[in-house]
Order: C-alpha cells, then sequence, then structure tokens
C-alpha cells in the first residue's frame, strides 16, 4: 500500500455552504474545513465526544451546523481514505521524535498537511491520504510512544 501526502490528491467536495450573516469563529474554522472537503460534525461544546449518536453518518463537508452560531466543537471523520496521525508531547514522552523515528524505519514521506487543532497537550495533527479501499485502523501508542493513529470509523477533534 502507498501512502501519499494529502497535498497530492485532491478532494471533490460537495459542500453545500450555508451562509451566516454573523459568522462565529467556529463557523469560519468549520467552513474551512468543509471546502477542503473534510468530513465534519459536531462535538459537544468544549468537549471531544460527538454531539449525537451516528454522527459516522452525520460528517459531510458542510458547516451548516455552526451557521446558527452554535459552539459546537468541531469532529473531523476520519477513514474513508483519510488517515489522521496525531502526534503528542506528553507525560515525559516526545512523540515527535518517535514519529520521526518511524517515518524513517517505514520510509513515510512527512505530509505536508496538518489539520489544525486547539489542544492543551503540544503536538500536531498530520493528514495522509491512502487508497480508498485501505481499511487503517484507529490506535493509541501501538506504532510509536505518543503516536495515535485516526482511521476508520475515528476522529479527531479539529480547531475552535
Amino acid at each position: 500500500m502507498t501512502i501519499i501526502p494529502s497535498d497530492k490528491r485532491k478532494f471533490n467536495s460537495s459542500t453545500s455552504q450555508t451562509g451566516a450573516k454573523n459568522p462565529t469563529k467556529k463557523f469560519l474554522y468549520a467552513q474551512a474545513l468543509a471546502k477542503k472537503g473534510f468530513r465534519i460534525f459536531p462535538l459537544e461544546v468544549n468537549g471531544k465526544k460527538p454531539l449525537h449518536e451516528g454522527w459516522q453518518q452525520e460528517a459531510a463537508a458542510d458547516a451548516s451546523p455552526w451557521a446558527r452560531g452554535e459552539d459546537y466543537n468541531i469532529g473531523v471523520a476520519t477513514g474513508q481514505g483519510i488517515v489522521v496521525i496525531d502526534v503528542d508531547m506528553k507525560n515525559g514522552v516526545d512523540g515527535e521524535a518517535n514519529w520521526k523515528w518511524f517515518c524513517e524505519k517505514m520510509n513515510i514521506p512527512e505530509s505536508p498537511v496538518q489539520v489544525a487543532t486547539a489542544s492543551p497537550v503540544p503536538g500536531r495533527h498530520i493528514k495522509y491520504t491512502v487508497p480508498l479501499d485501505a481499511k487503517i485502523p484507529n490506535s493509541v501508542g501501538k506504532i510509536a510512544a505518543g503516536v495515535d493513529v485516526r482511521g476508520e470509523g475515528g476522529y479527531v477533534v479539529g480547531i475552535g
């Protein structure tokens, strides 16, 4: 399987954006993610939990849930050709060094596309595209300490 840095494959976004009279920051962030083709969905206000059960079916390149000024956090769905590597620097673990080591070992190119996040924990989210039929599972610290994988059925918290 070939892992492709995300800037090499473009997405067709069937975005149905709803205009907002006084757009909030979260609406603007959601709209920017949707325009890039990310499948997004609402999370609890100031939380990480999906607002609704069935968020996997709800996730779409559509910022309308934020158009009414709601302050929901933004979930970014992974899978369906998108894998996000979540690199954390916490509890004395240097996820950046471990990710660099893993990439060198596995000959994985660094992706120039990063998903912006706001987090109290230093780190970053790195987006890769993979073949649509690739079923990359979610994992926590399995490939390297401080490095989590978000694939099929997973999500990350977007900026906002």
